[in-house]
């Protein structure tokens, strides 16, 4: 039976990180957006950047500002050093939007990837 595997969220940037290379060489991003869930309550949310997206987004980074982001949702498993089992949401990105910067006023461009790359990755399958 066939699944989909899609996650939209928009969050302000808890965190300004650092662009990092993957052993293979990839541009590699992450950080954390907050999501406000009603009026009490905030969840926070890795998410993780690669190539393109992870350039762009680190060179436009400001603490506070809105993202819009969407990817796919993987959950990323590891022990403590005592050996207990700890897992973690993490959303990889395959688009990234910078609604606006932390002031709140005024729209941003957003952050894309180039258009035949973007055409590439997201094609449906037939």
């Amino acid at each position: 039976m066939p699944s989909i595997n899609k996650v939209v969220m928009m969050g302000h940037l808890v965190r300004e990180s650092e662009l990092k290379q993957s052993n293979s060489g990839k541009s590699m991003y992450k950080s954390t957006i907050a999501v406000q869930v009603d009026k009490r309550d905030t969840t926070f949310i890795d998410f993780l950047c690669f190539g393109g997206w992870a350039d762009n987004i680190a060179n436009v980074q400001s603490k506070g500002m809105l993202l819009l982001i969407a990817g796919k949702l993987k959950i990323e498993k590891w022990n403590t050093k005592d050996g207990q089992p700890r897992q973690q949401p993490v959303i990889v990105c395959s688009e990234v939007l910078k609604v606006r910067d932390k002031d709140g006023y005024q729209q941003a461009p957003p952050v894309t990837e180039s258009e035949h790359r973007y055409q590439a990755q997201d094609k449906p399958p037939l």
